[in-house]
């Protein structure tokens, strides 16, 4: 799983609506916005569909350009399922 942090470059006119359609998201928490044009969110996104989450953000309506700007993987303690944390390996 990928924790990563995301700015969201966004239409000015859209702001909010891209928000709200953020904030639905299952796999994003929107943190708020700057100067009325960039979004901050968070994904909790599995590690081997990042790049494909990533591309899908930026094709959104009202999205100009998604900048990842932090990630962190934890896969080698993760089990197969991606969704469990598991001790590790020894």
């Amino acid at each position: 799983m990928a924790i990563t942090s995301i700015i969201l470059h966004v239409e000015c006119a859209k702001l909010t609506s891209v928000s709200h359609a953020m904030s639905r998201e299952p796999d994003l928490t929107v943190y708020g916005d700057h100067d009325g044009q960039y979004l901050v969110v968070v994904g909790e996104i599995p590690s081997g569909k990042l790049e494909d989450r990533i591309k899908e953000l930026e094709e959104s309506p009202g999205v100009l350009a998604a900048y990842t700007t932090y990630v962190n993987i934890e896969d080698e303690q993760l089990g197969e399922s991606e969704d469990t944390l598991q001790p590790p390996a020894q």
